[in-house]
């Protein structure tokens, strides 16, 4: 039997719509939250209570005891070997402009998962772009009180096995830590703030190379090998604190030909 198209793409549709229709009913309306829907996406990933089961029998306490170990296990707690003064500072800084936030926006990955809140970058950008003074005022107003909201600093810890490894040693696993994703707009723009500080002022060491605007590790390597026929012109050996020892590595170590 033949259609034509646009019968074609009618079909389609409303194929493509019953679809969705039925997993978000049946999404929606699961009791269990770690029942098929759950085993469906993660496919071979553990839920919270069975991995409390393999990785061991905790005597007494409930599955959040035992999860508050593991967090204590993978990120101890260092104590701070100096006291915090607060600093009483004269000069605001200058409130963030729509564009610096844009130009955020845009560079931000949309497939990444989002923290506890369930935010995402998509559904941030979509409130940006509808009604930008919303974000605009919430991240000046963190500017003004100087001030980063402590739910902002509250992860979602996600483990995953390492490959080869005991599914038993809490070591064996790789914890990944979910923040917020209006967190991470404003780290970023003052990360933006203090690095555009240190270039205006110039006061990044001309020989760093990581993490710089127009600077790459691969010019170091090209600096130290300028240096090398520098150092071979003027005297037929070169010092061994050029191939090294400054860097806190052995010189035999490098290859320079």
């Amino acid at each position: 039997m033949r259609f034509d198209s646009r019968k074609q793409a009618l079909y389609k549709k409303l194929s493509l719509r019953a679809k969705r229709t039925s997993l978000k009913n049946f999404c929606t309306q699961t009791k269990d939250p770690y029942g098929i829907p759950y085993k469906a996406m993660v496919k071979d990933n553990l839920p919270p209570s069975d991995l409390f089961k393999i990785m061991d029998q905790p005597e007494e306490g409930d599955s959040q005891s035992f999860a508050n170990r593991i967090l204590q296990e993978l990120y101890p707690q260092i104590p701070i070997p100096f006291q915090r003064h607060p600093q009483n500072l004269t000069a605001r800084e200058e409130a963030f402009t729509k564009n610096e936030i844009a130009s955020i926006m845009q560079k931000v990955p949309i497939k990444r998962a989002p923290g506890y809140d369930g935010i995402d970058f998509i559904v941030l950008k979509t409130i940006f772009r509808n009604n930008p003074d919303i974000l605009i005022t919430f991240y000046n107003k963190c500017l003004s009180l100087q001030c980063f909201p402590n739910p902002l600093k509250t992860g979602v810890i996600v483990l995953f096995l390492k490959k080869g490894k005991n599914k038993s040693d809490i070591n064996s696993y790789h914890p990944v830590s979910l923040l917020p994703t209006l967190g991470k707009i404003l780290e970023k723009l003052l990360l933006e703030r203090l690095n555009h500080h240190l270039r205006r002022n110039n006061l990044q060491h001309p020989n760093q190379y990581g993490f710089r605007i127009n600077r790459s590790t691969e010019e170091t390597i090209l600096d130290l090998l300028d240096k090398k026929r520098s150092c071979e012109e003027q005297q037929p050996t070169c010092p061994d604190d050029l191939l090294g020892h400054q860097w806190g590595i052995r010189p035999l170590a490098i290859r320079l030909d």
